[in-house]
């Protein structure tokens, strides 16, 4: 997950051999109003204070997020696909009241807001959250590809400008690296762990990892 939009990647398949069935990049902010991509940033990067406008942009932030993960809902189920778990891997967990600088304490507060915003848009629909943080997951990922964290990380990962892109005329995000596939296995593989689930079902049960 970023600031105002992530990658999702659906898995597939059993725990024992799980699958990729999909990547795409979603919107967690309106495109039409980019102050909500960093809602609590003011001027000149400082800390927006004024109620109005956080009230007015959260709003919008909450509604991009539920329209994304009904659309989202909506592709799968198209295919064929019950997503029924989601692993959300994020920067950072921070309490942003526990950070003096305002600059940021303001990004802390909207990754806080994007995370919240999206766990809670999912469990609506009945979906199983677990939260992972991006540093050590990717560490993890790359002793899986057998390769360092910082190679990885510095060839694998989906730009900003590629994922607005891909956003902006709905196309799907195929040239996400094998870095991100590999991080949504292992959360997939982690989140199983943490929600044990043998109900059998007639639709393919899927996995959602949003990073």
């Amino acid at each position: 997950m970023k600031s105002g939009w992530a990658v999702s990647i659906l898995i597939g398949g059993s725990a024992r051999s799980p699958h990729l069935c999909e990547s795409d990049a979603i919107n967690l902010s309106d495109p039409r109003n980019p102050e909500t991509r960093q809602p609590y940033h003011a001027a000149m990067g400082r800390l927006e204070m004024d109620t109005t406008k956080l009230k007015r942009r959260m709003q919008s932030v909450r509604h991009a997020t539920e329209k994304s993960v009904v659309d989202l809902l909506k592709r799968c189920a198209d295919k064929g696909y019950k997503v029924r778990r989601a692993a959300l891997v994020v920067g950072s967990v921070i309490d942003p009241d526990s950070i003096a600088n305002p600059h940021i304490r303001a990004h802390a507060l909207e990754g806080r807001l994007f995370r919240t915003t999206l766990e809670t848009a999912l469990q609506l629909h009945g979906i199983q959250c677990a939260i992972f943080i991006e540093r050590d997951t990717y560490a993890a990922a790359s002793k899986l590809l057998g390769q360092s964290h910082t190679q990885n990380t510095a060839n694998a990962r989906p730009s900003r400008p590629f994922c607005e892109r891909a956003m902006a005329r709905g196309s799907k995000a195929d040239s996400i690296g094998c870095l991100d596939n590999a991080v949504a296995l292992l959360c997939e593989q982690r989140t199983n762990w943490i929600y044990r689930d043998n109900t059998p079902n007639s639709e393919t049960q899927c996995d959602y990892g949003s990073r």
